[in-house]
Formats: structure tokens, C-alpha cells, sequence
């Protein structure tokens, strides 16, 4: 028990009930009472659930399970660093476009990346060569300054052919193996998002893991169309299941466009073992030309809350892109004929695996320190040590050069290296 000091509700006043206890509790409300705060014999104080406090001094450790601080929520498991497992959630790093909007022709690039780390998928064949435009724009809620939008171009309709289309993030072992999944005690997540659609209707949202062997499927509601709403969704952790926990797919993100209502398709609201991304409620929200759908604010978190977005600072948010995408700069080798050469190029911060390389331009891709800029017509990761650390590259197809003479990579975004998931 405890001594027990309880406001009246009589004329009488406080009332006072002791013992040897040494514990203090205060209640409101009539009858017995209701206890707001109890004082332990060591000083310790317990506010009850849902108690609301203006003003706590304290010169030692607050507890809580959820605490609420200027309408801001704070969850216990989550409240330090790398809350948001998600990479570029603001969508402000876009190394590729730099805000350029880029056309799609599903039928061959039906599967690409637009704002940093996130990939936007349209499946099947069929498609309009123009279906759609994908752009980083400056349209976005109240603390956020960019989102992702993915605009029709012409009339989409799913079929057998066209068989769906979703943006996805898929999130490295290493960031999501605290979560402890394909376990007892696998940790609840919640995902939390902005979103504005032309239309109104109903997006999926799902999680899998990188077998693609479980997937978990629910969906969100966008109730009013030209509007920024905010969604929240919280998943139990899986406790089945392989789940990466390395450098590999630990975790897929996945946010719905549209689907034909087979491919991929479920009903969702549990774990299944079988790949269910696209509800068959899913909305097109691509549909007819001119239809659009943003999004930005995305988080991932461990808990049962959607804290508030975690921001962090522009340069540290690059660093972490470039672990899965980076232009080639600042690489030194030769010449090694008048035509091609071998270059050095380190990779700081690590990248997450050996990366591919693409020519993206070929003009002044290359320069000859004191006589010119160099074109390329092709490049390639050469032989030799390659590894996350450091590549070789050899570039083909200049003029002019003088054997032997040192080469640089000028990082003037000619060569991009990926090890996107």
C-alpha cells in the first residue's frame, strides 16, 4: 500500500490515508480515486499513463515508454541517432538529374532510379514509349523543401501486359540487423510519409525482405486529391523468415502506383509467404495523362510511434548516397595509348560493393593535366584489384593523347559508378 493523499470532493477538503510504507501517492476524482503520481521511498516519481506535465525539472533520468514534448513524440527505442533507416527520405539528393525531369519508356527502363536511392518500377510491356516523367520538384509540405513526383503522359491502363508499378527503397543488411527479424522478439516498425495524389483512393505500402520470400502488404488511405497528407503505418517485426543482415537487400520498401490486380497482389495485413506488394484495392494513380503522384518525409523506424522525421544535415546525407552511387573525380593513372586509359579511382566514403561503371558523357570525361580535355566513347571496371575501396578504370575511344602521360578523372559527372541494391 502507500499513504495515500486524495483531493476531496466534500466540503471536508484533502483527504489522508497513512501507513508504514513509506510511499506517497496522489489521487483525483471521487470514490477511492484515481492515482496521478506516486513517490517512491527512493525519491522516484511515477506520473500515470496519459498524465500531462507543463513544466519537469529533473536531476536524474526520465523513463517512459512514449513521451509527447511539444506535440512532438519521443520513442523510447528509437530516441538517438540513425532513427530513419531510410537513405534521402526528403528526396533532396539527386546526384543523377539535379532536378531534371526524366522521361520513362517502361518498356526499356521500366526500372530506374530518380532522387538518391530510390528506384520507380513500371513492370510488363506494352507501355506508351513517353508513359511517364519522374522529377525531384520543389512542391512539398511544411518543413520539407523536395519531394519525388511521377507524372503520366499518356493513358495507362493495366492488363496482362501492363502488369503494375511501384517505388521502392531497398535498405542494406547492416542498417536494418538490430531489428533482430527471422526471430522471437523481432522488433515493430513504423513507416511514416507524406503523399499528394491527383486522386483520391488507396496506395499500398509493403515490406520485403530481400529472398523475396516474405512480404507483409497494408494500405493507406489519400482522402482528399491536390493535398499533402501525412500516413503511418506500424508492422510487428517478422519472426520467420530469412533476413539479410550484411551488405546485401535486408529490407524493401514499397509504396504502390498501380497494379492489374494479380501481379503481386494480395489483401495483405499479415506476413505471407509469398510475395504479395500491390493490394487489389490499389488505386492507378497514373492512370490518364496529366495524373500525378508525390511523395517525400519517408521514414523507417523502429517502435510503435512515427516520431517526427528525423533531418539530417545535406553533406552527411550525400556521404550516405554515395555508398550506392557516386560520379567518378579526382582518379589519377595514364595514358595508355593514344586512344585509352587505366585510372585509379578511389572510393571515399566506402562504397557498399565493387560498382559498376556507366558512361553518362563521354565530353571531357577525361583530362590530360596542361594540354586538354579528353573525350571517351566507353568505359569499363578493368582488371586487377577492385574491390569497395578502390577501381581501375580503363576508358577507350579518345584522340590525341600521349602515351604514358598522367590522366585524371575529372568529376565532372562523365562516369558513374553504382552499387545500387
Amino acid at each position: 500500500m502507500a499513504t495515500i493523499l486524495k483531493a476531496g470532493n466534500v466540503a471536508s477538503g484533502a483527504q489522508i490515508t497513512s501507513d508504514a510504507t513509506g510511499i506517497l501517492e496522489i489521487r483525483t476524482g471521487t470514490g477511492a480515486g484515481t492515482t496521478a503520481i506516486t513517490v517512491g521511498t527512493d525519491q522516484a516519481v511515477t506520473f500515470a499513463a496519459g498524465t500531462t506535465v507543463s513544466s519537469l525539472t529533473t536531476s536524474g533520468a526520465v523513463s517512459a515508454g512514449s513521451l509527447t514534448v511539444n506535440s512532438n513524440n519521443i520513442s523510447a527505442v528509437n530516441s538517438l541517432g540513425f532513427r530513419n533507416r531510410i537513405i534521402n527520405g526528403a528526396m533532396m539528393i539527386d546526384q543523377r538529374n539535379n532536378g531534371a525531369s526524366v522521361t520513362m519508356n517502361p518498356n526499356v527502363n521500366g526500372n530506374m532510379f530518380t532522387v538518391d536511392r530510390f528506384r520507380t518500377g513500371f513492370f510488363g510491356t506494352t507501355y506508351s514509349s513517353t508513359a511517364a516523367t519522374l522529377q525531384q520538384v520543389t512542391d512539398a509540405p511544411t518543413g520539407f523543401v523536395n519531394s519525388l513526383k511521377i507524372t503520366s503522359t499518356s493513358t495507362i491502363t493495366p492488363d496482362a501486359n501492363k502488369l503494375g508499378a511501384f517505388m521502392v527503397q531497398n535498405i542494406e543488411g547492416f542498417n536494418v540487423a538490430d531489428l533482430g527479424w527471422g526471430a522471437a522478439g523481432a522488433v515493430t516498425v513504423t513507416i511514416s510519409f507524406w503523399v499528394k495524389a491527383s486522386k483520391t483512393g488507396t496506395m499500398s505500402v509493403s515490406l520485403e525482405n530481400g529472398a523475396t520470400t516474405r512480404s507483409y502488404l497494408t494500405t493507406v488511405s489519400i482522402s482528399a486529391a491536390n493535398t499533402w497528407e501525412f500516413k503511418t503505418v506500424t508492422i510487428a517485426g517478422d519472426t520467420t523468415g530469412t533476413w539479410e543482415k550484411g551488405t546485401s537487400n535486408g529490407v524493401s520498401v514499397t509504396f504502390g502506383l498501380m497494379t492489374n490486380g494479380s501481379w503481386l497482389a494480395g489483401t495483405g495485413g499479415s506476413w505471407s509467404g509469398t510475395r504479395a506488394l500491390l493490394s487489389t484495392s490499389q488505386t492507378n494513380f497514373i492512370a490518364t495523362n496529366g495524373d500525378n503522384i508525390s511523395i517525400t518525409g519517408v521514414q523507417l523506424e523502429a517502435g510503435s510511434v512515427a516520431t517526427p522525421f528525423e533531418r539530417r544535415d545535406y553533406g552527411r546525407e550525400l556521404i550516405m548516397a554515395q555508398r550506392y552511387f557516386r560520379f567518378a573525380g579526382g582518379g589519377t593513372g595514364r595514358a595508355t595509348s593514344s586512344s585509352a586509359t587505366e585510372i585509379i579511382q578511389m572510393l571515399s566514403p566506402q562504397m557498399r560493393a565493387t560498382p559498376s561503371a556507366t558512361l553518362v558523357s563521354g565530353t571531357d570525361a577525361v583530362l590530360e593535366p596542361g594540354i586538354a580535355f579528353r573525350a571517351i566513347t566507353g568505359v569499363s571496371v578493368a582488371g586487377g584489384v577492385n574491390n569497395n575501396n578502390a577501381v581501375l578504370l580503363g576508358t577507350s575511344g579518345s584522340t590525341g593523347m600521349t602515351t604514358g602521360n598522367v590522366v585524371l578523372t575529372p568529376g565532372n559527372n562523365g562516369i558513374s559508378l553504382s552499387a545500387e541494391l
